[in-house]
C-alpha cells in the first residue's frame, strides 16, 4: 500500500541489495479511465544516493504477456539508498520507492577458509600457507637468522658512570651558587 495508487503498483524484488546487482522493477499501471495502460514505454527516474539523477534514463518496457505491466531493470554502481519514481501519465501522481544498496560482505557470507586461494596468495608473493599444526615447523624455516655473534673485550664503562664525575657536577653548581649569593646576582 506503500508504494502504490489508485492507479498503479511499483513492485520490487526486495528492498536491499548489493553493490553491482541488478534492480529488476516491475510496474503495474492503468491509464485515467483505470484501464490496462497502453503505452509501449514507461519512464522511470532514479535518483542516486546523493540525490541526483542517474543518467542516461531508464525506460520500463511493457511486458507482452502481461496488460498493462512494464519491466526493467538498473544496476546499482554506488552504496547508499536510491528513489525510484514513475510520474504517471496524464496525472500529477508518481509511484516511489527506495532501494538499499550496501556493499558486500564477503567474510560475514562464507565462513569457511578458502584454502586453495590462500596457497595460491601465498605461492605468487613468495610466502607460504600453514595450518595451525604445521606453523611451527614451517614460520622458523621461511625465516632465516641473520643475527651475528661478536664478543667484547672488556666492560665498557661510560663518562656518566664514575663518581668523580658526580663529584665535580655538584662542586661546579655548588661554585656558582656561591658566587651568585656573594655577588648578590641572586
Amino acid at each position: 500500500m506503500k508504494r502504490g495508487t489508485k492507479r498503479g503498483t511499483l513492485l520490487l524484488e526486495r528492498n536491499q541489495y548489493v553493490l553491482g546487482q541488478t534492480v529488476n522493477l516491475r510496474a503495474r499501471l492503468l491509464d485515467s479511465q483505470y484501464r490496462p495502460l497502453a503505452n509501449a514505454h514507461v519512464e522511470v527516474e532514479i535518483y542516486d544516493p546523493n540525490g541526483r539523477p542517474v543518467l542516461p534514463g531508464k525506460e520500463l518496457t511493457a511486458d507482452p504477456r502481461r496488460p498493462g505491466e512494464y519491466v526493467g531493470n538498473f544496476r546499482a554502481s554506488v552504496p547508499g539508498r536510491y528513489r525510484l519514481e514513475i510520474p504517471l501519465p496524464e496525472s500529477n501522481e508518481r509511484l516511489t520507492a527506495n532501494v538499499a544498496v550496501q556493499l558486500p560482505r564477503l567474510e560475514d557470507e562464507v565462513l569457511e577458509q578458502d584454502v586453495r586461494l590462500l596457497r595460491n596468495l601465498a605461492d605468487e608473493t613468495g610466502g607460504g600457507y600453514f595450518t595451525v599444526e604445521s606453523a611451527v615447523e614451517g614460520i622458523p624455516a621461511m625465516l632465516p637468522n641473520r643475527g651475528e655473534e661478536f664478543l667484547v673485550d672488556e666492560r665498557l664503562r661510560s663518562l656518566w658512570d664514575r663518581a668523580a664525575t658526580l663529584y665535580l657536577l655538584v662542586g661546579f653548581l655548588a661554585a656558582e651558587w656561591l658566587t651568585r649569593k656573594l655577588l648578590k646576582l641572586a
